[in-house]
């Protein structure tokens, strides 16, 4: 009998298992059909290489429109399952409503159950595409219109007319850069009148994160990093000039300043925060100083409770010479470590064989010697390796947050992070308050 429990308590696990796979493959095949949704760039916008190259003559012929995001996947799934919820429902009142029923139904009964059928799908696949349908952008000559569930942003070139990168975080969601003088230029409309203006465009699809950071999530048609990367070319080209302020007014109070985030924050220990769509490197190698074209990839690990496992490539000057030695180190470290593991497995074979059998030590070390002598060459190769690596690595990121699009660097050459820090015009960490500068502060504000 336990023998028996056990087994079908091993079938069980092995079942519930095999359950939650499925599961997560069924969502991952949804997802990839949202994925297949989504158009190149290229595909979406026909004229795409002429309005890159003369954007003023393409929009003067007419606005280009870009169209929503319909996720088909997502919106097939939960249209089934509502289906099968109303159906089951309607099954059940027509069981309880059974003794009114005629035994025999007429042709208008038959009609109505075979359109409640197939009917109730299709509406609740409709009504999910509805839902979660995404929304309109318009390129106009003096500006970009985005239309999302009733409302609509205007936003003028001189926007996207900015310094930096646009920067992906995550698949549905891109962050780029915007010049904080044209912030207040922006407006939210809705029925052709306007409801808000500048840092008040907070609409789940499109805000500012701060006055030089706009994040857009995918709500159109193409990839949310080509679509970034073209308003940051057609802004610098079309956004020269910051246009006029309308002068509707709306009974709102006006809306509050927004901060510019910093391209660098030098922290107290030494490290610095950078600005991922902000960053740029000068091409002189961050390890001698030399002059390079020559990158290196580096990761950076995301430490939050919700965003850990995810990381960021970032490419930094590091000359072929000084690559080469890195790799050199790499190697050496490998060596070494697997030289002392070795080493450490024989001599804990040597001292187990003197402390089991202390007259027959040497028969009992070579069966113990060569198993410890692998794993120890094993591990201690791959601690070797990354110790090396550690060491000689002329750059470090850590801490990186893909909800800011920041990570925290260190240079080993610490004149490079010194000469980056000032031509980004890089700002200081700020000091705490002591503990007697709150509570005076505090004292006061009591007192007032």
């Amino acid at each position: 009998m336990e023998w028996e429990w056990v087994l079908a308590a091993t079938t069980g696990v092995e079942e519930g298992a095999r359950l939650e796979h499925l599961v997560f493959l069924l969502i991952e095949f949804i997802l990839w059909l949202d994925r297949r949704s989504l158009k190149q760039l290229s595909k979406a916008v026909a004229n795409l290489s002429e309005l890159r190259a003369r954007p003023v003559a393409v929009l003067a012929e007419g606005d280009v429109p870009i169209g929503p995001y319909r996720r088909w996947g997502t919106a097939t799934a939960l249209g089934l399952v509502v289906a099968l919820v109303l159906l089951g429902l309607g099954s059940v009142v027509l069981l309880a409503a059974n003794g009114m029923m005629p035994p025999q139904p007429g042709p208008f009964f038959m009609i109505g159950a075979i359109l409640f059928l197939f009917g109730t799908p299709v509406a609740s696949i409709a009504l999910m595409l509805r839902l979660f349908q995404g929304g309109r952008l318009l390129l106009k000559r003096d500006g970009v219109e985005v239309h999302h569930r009733g409302v609509t942003v205007v936003c003028p070139w001189s926007l996207f007319n900015a310094e930096g990168t646009p920067f992906q975080p995550a698949k549905d969601r891109v962050l780029l850069p915007v010049d904080p003088a044209a912030v207040s230029l922006v407006e939210v409309r809705r029925a052709d009148q306007a409801i808000g203006r500048g840092p008040r465009t907070q609409l789940k699809a499109l805000h500012f994160k701060t006055a030089n950071l706009l994040e857009i999530h995918g709500i159109f048609e193409v990839e949310p990093l080509e679509l970034a990367e073209l308003l940051v070319h057609l802004g610098r080209q079309l956004g020269t000039a910051l246009p006029g302020r309308s002068t509707e007014r709306w009974d709102e109070p006006e809306e509050e300043a927004l901060e510019s985030a910093p391209v660098l924050v030098r922290k107290r220990d030494g490290w610095l925060e950078a600005s991922l769509v902000h960053l740029s490197f000068p091409p002189y190698c961050s390890d001698c100083g030399a002059y390079t074209a020559e990158r290196k990839e580096f990761q950076g690990q995301a430490t939050g409770f919700l965003e850990a496992g995810q990381s960021v490539p970032v490419e930094v000057p590091v000359c072929a010479a000084c690559q080469k030695g890195h790799a050199r180190a790499q190697q050496t470290g490998l060596v070494t470590g697997l030289f002392v593991g070795v080493l450490a497995g024989v001599v804990l074979a040597l001292a187990l064989g003197i402390m089991v059998k202390p007259r027959q030590a040497a028969r009992a070390v070579f069966p113990l010697a060569i198993p410890l002598a692998v794993v120890g060459g094993v591990v201690g190769a791959l601690i070797g390796a990354g110790a090396g690596k550690l060491r000689s690595s002329p750059v470090k990121l850590k801490d990186y947050s893909p909800s800011r699009g920041t990570v925290l660097i260190w240079f080993r050459n610490a004149a490079y992070g010194d000469a980056l820090f000032e031509i980004l015009g890089g700002e200081e960490e700020p000091t705490p308050p002591e503990p007697e500068e709150v509570g005076s502060v505090r004292q006061r504000g009591e007192e007032s």
